[in-house]
């Protein structure tokens, strides 16, 4: 900002018998006269810049009143006043200022531990998220909102949560039986044996994009060292949902309708998966009904719809029985 300086060049002619020189240089002063100089005026401090840069205004210069009883004679000029003192910094608008946006971290300096979002540097909060890279490997940091750096927001940011990444609904609406798998809801999955919060129920199709969603394009850097198992009283149903839609959707099949039953009678082992070809360990029969033997095959079967493999089926292990649980009505694996 440039700053003028305004002098004043005071002229006054008054009284008798004096002569008068309009100049800016001193006169002699005429008989009875007296010459006085124009006094110097006080500089005045400068307003505050309200756009955050320190500003300073110029003090203006007055000039000095002419003595009382004499005439003046081409009185000097004021003396200019001295700069006023810088304004303070104005504060920035929502968002913040350009130059103060934040790219990276280190930009946010290395005062506290903070995280740079959308431009904007924040604080970390406990039990709450700004970014992925606060979640566990496989989650994501969801319902946080930042007003980006620059904008202009109505609303305040908050943190968000770690939780499940959100499955698209292409990945999840099917036609027909057949057309889900089972998968992994996190990255890595679940240490143990599984349960059904930790799977999601996909088209077969987006396997592949589900992997690069959970686990991003390069794949998974550090899952966990332990045991991964398996738990056949789950699978992948193509079933319609609340809007009647067919969906995609993790079943127990302990739970679902193709285990439903009212007696023993109603119940019969079939071997995990599609073909019935049996297996040496109980943990490889599921119980199902007699009815929901097509329906449970069906789904597990995928497109051909029908067991593909050349197998004879196996006999289950001794003592291994289906058997209608009285309490739950449905069909369960039983030891004798």
């Amino acid at each position: 900002m440039r700053f003028v300086s305004f002098t004043l060049i005071a002229s006054f002619a008054v009284g008798c018998g004096g002569s008068t020189t309009s100049d800016t240089s001193s006169a002699s002063p005429g008989a009875g006269g007296a010459t006085h100089s124009a006094g110097a005026g006080g500089g005045s401090s400068g307003a505050p810049a309200t756009s955050g840069a320190a500003g300073a205004n110029a003090g203006g210069a007055s000039a000095g009143a002419p003595g009382a009883g004499g005439t003046t004679s081409g009185g000097t000029t004021g003396a200019a006043g001295k700069p006023g003192a810088a304004g303070g910094a104005g504060s920035s608008g929502a968002g913040g200022g350009g130059e103060h946006c934040c790219k990276t971290d280190l930009d946010c300096g290395d005062f506290a531990a903070m995280i740079c979002v959308s431009g904007a540097c924040k604080l970390p909060v406990v039990d709450a998220c700004w970014t992925d890279a606060e979640c566990k490997l496989g989650e994501q940091c969801k319902g946080v909102s930042v007003c980006p750096c620059d904008a202009d927001c109505d609303s305040p940011d908050h943190p968000g949560a770690c939780g499940k990444p959100t499955i698209p609904q292409n990945f999840t609406v099917c036609g027909a039986p057949g057309d889900c798998v089972l998968a992994d809801a996190t990255c890595c999955g679940a240490c143990g044996i599984p349960k059904a919060s930790d799977k999601v129920a996909v088209l077969e199709t987006k396997q592949g994009e589900l992997g690069a969603l959970l686990c991003g394009a390069s794949g998974p850097t550090a899952c966990p060292d332990c045991i991964y198992g398996k738990n056949g009283d789950l699978a992948a149903f193509c079933t319609p949902d609340s809007a009647e839609v067919d969906v995609c959707q993790v079943v127990e099949v302990s739970k679902h309708a193709v285990s439903a039953c009212a007696t023993d009678a109603d119940c019969v082992l079939h071997t995990v998966g599609c073909c019935d070809c049996g297996g040496p360990s109980p943990s490889d029969y599921v119980a199902l009904s007699k009815p929901g033997v097509s329906v449970y095959e069906a789904n597990l079967c995928g497109k051909a719809g029908t067991c593909l493999a050349d197998c004879a089926a196996g006999s289950p292990p001794s003592g291994l029985v289906a058997r209608c649980d009285p309490k739950t009505l449905h069909c369960a694996v039983t030891q004798q």
